[in-house]
């Protein structure tokens, strides 16, 4: 019998999720198969683990909504905030979980359910989101950050209504919008019609981040701060912030450096490496379609 990993909006999944996957089946030949699917996806997708998990839609405790099947004829509709681990610890089976619903069928043509819903109450996060407005952003550059920005808010809160957002415009100066405010469509009207145009400098910003992460409320979400910083143009890299940056570990849970346009990109590559120990990543994005995907990874961050 041949199994097949369907997942729906994802391009392959981590291993503990294929060994959790593989011991609810409890069936070490179709764990084997499974695995076996991994490998090969792996070997066709080039992926870090990093950039692998940023594409997952399947996590043990937020997840967007997707399907599982299994040739097994098992077929499980995921929701918001399974844990699979914690079905395990409790040694509930897929079975005794199915059982409780109706029309589902297993090998034997038994009818039991068709779906599993979970909600799981999760930590809030607390997303920092700087973006350049410096005039090489002008005309579509800018309309283009908007529309994906305005779609980050509408992805995340299909996720959670729990997370918190500050918007923080540069170019040579900074522009706070909004701090620490409830991740809602209401923040949309945050975000500028217009660009501020102008030259970029990267220690104004980071200068900014460093104040949002040096307020009281900041503690609030410790190993929950995720920063997302987005720039088309080239400034110099600000040392004794990243430094700073450095000593603030304990509330931040990664940074993605995203560097938009064909630039080479080399002081955001240089401040990456600096902040490795932040779990800092670096995406080139050439179009709108690229960014919309960093985005999109953005909005399947999941919380400590």
């Amino acid at each position: 019998m041949t199994t097949q990993l369907v997942i729906l909006n994802v391009l392959a999944v981590p291993k503990y999720v294929i060994k959790i996957i593989g011991n609810i089946v409890n069936m070490q030949e179709e764990k084997n198969k499974i695995n076996t699917l991994f490998n090969v996806g792996i070997d066709l997708l080039h992926l870090t683990e990093q950039e692998l998990k940023k594409k997952i839609c399947l996590h043990l405790q937020h997840a967007q909504t997707m399907k599982i099947i299994l040739r097994l004829n098992i077929k499980v509709n995921y929701q918001n905030g399974v844990n699979l681990k914690k079905f395990m610890k409790r040694g509930i089976g897929m079975q005794e979980i199915l059982k409780k619903k109706k029309n589902y069928q297993d090998r034997s043509g038994k009818s039991f359910g068709s779906q599993l819903k979970c909600k799981q109450q999760i930590s809030p996060m607390h997303f920092i989101i700087a973006f350049d407005e410096s005039g090489s952003m002008n005309g579509k550059n800018w309309q283009d950050l908007r529309a994906e920005l305005e779609n980050f808010i509408n992805l995340r809160l299909d996720k959670s209504e729990q997370d918190f957002c500050t918007l923080i415009g540069f170019n040579d100066k900074s522009f706070v919008y909004s701090m620490f405010e409830n991740l809602n469509k209401q923040l949309i009207q945050k975000i500028p019609q217009n660009n501020h145009g102008d030259g970029t400098n990267y220690s104004r910003i980071f200068d900014s981040i460093l104040q949002i992460l040096n307020h009281q409320k900041s503690k609030e979400f410790i190993q929950n701060t995720v920063i997302f910083f987005l720039t088309d143009g080239v400034a110099n890299k600000p040392d004794s912030q990243i430094q700073t940056l450095l000593t603030k570990h304990e509330l931040i849970k990664e940074i993605m450096f995203i560097g938009y346009g064909n630039h080479e990109f080399k002081v955001l590559l240089q401040m990456v490496s600096d902040l490795q120990n932040l779990n800092a990543t670096f995406y080139k994005t050439l179009d709108q379609q690229q960014l919309s995907q960093q985005f999109e990874n953005l909005s399947l961050i999941i919380p400590s």
